[in-house]
């Protein structure tokens, strides 16, 4: 699921490790492009205030009241803020009716914890004791799918000219960073999955954060 380590959280420390960690404090965490992000914090805000409200019209009773589950609403809006600077899409826009893609979100960050005999016993790995190796690599199938088709998206762009200026999400400037450069293919990992490992990393910490609350 960390695709062989290329994933940061999962790496060990080392030449690659401290490149791609470079990247995104230069790149994403830097406080210029957490200010060229605060727009669209704003807009997420006020889109889930909105959304909020039209569904009290929808369902409030007599005492104009409403029950509501915040933990969906505010685990919406939190994956919101993080897939669009990722990659320009909100993620309740990418996802569609009888998707798995938000299951297997979940399932990727609990298989992640979860504690698998043949980590501490290797030899009865065969066994596959729980069914957590192939549950993860069901996982991460489902996963690598979605991200792969973001790239191909951003390619697409990239190619026609599209991706450029001041609104560049963080996977344009991954490949801005990576292709063409010396570091495309960085301790053996090509370009391409370096982007996904490192786009994964930050969707994963966010639905860590809301799994565990």
């Amino acid at each position: 699921m960390g695709y062989n380590y290329a994933m940061i959280g999962l790496s060990p420390y080392g030449p690659y490790w401290r490149q791609v960690r470079k990247v995104i404090m230069l790149e994403f965490l830097s406080s210029r492009r957490i200010e060229m992000l605060a727009p669209i914090r704003v807009a997420e805000v006020k889109a889930w205030i909105g959304d909020i409200y039209r569904c009290w019209v929808k369902n409030k009773d007599g005492s104009d009241m409403a029950k509501m589950e915040m933990k969906q609403w505010f685990g919406t809006f939190s994956r919101n803020v993080t897939v669009k600077p990722l990659v320009g899409k909100r993620y309740s826009d990418t996802v569609k009716e009888g998707d798995r893609f938000p299951e297997a979100m979940r399932k990727f960050t609990e298989l992640l914890a979860a504690f698998v005999v043949s980590d501490s016993v290797p030899f009865l790995r065969w066994l596959d004791l729980g069914g957590y190796e192939k549950e993860m690599k069901k996982v991460a199938k489902e996963m690598d799918g979605v991200v792969q088709g973001w790239l191909e998206e951003h390619k697409m762009k990239r190619s026609s000219g599209d991706a450029n200026g001041e609104q560049q999400d963080f996977m344009d400037v991954l490949l801005s960073a990576l292709y063409g450069s010396s570091d495309e293919h960085l301790e053996g990992v090509d370009a391409d999955t370096i982007i996904k490992a490192t786009c994964l990393v930050r969707t994963f910490l966010i639905e860590s954060s809301i799994v565990l609350a």
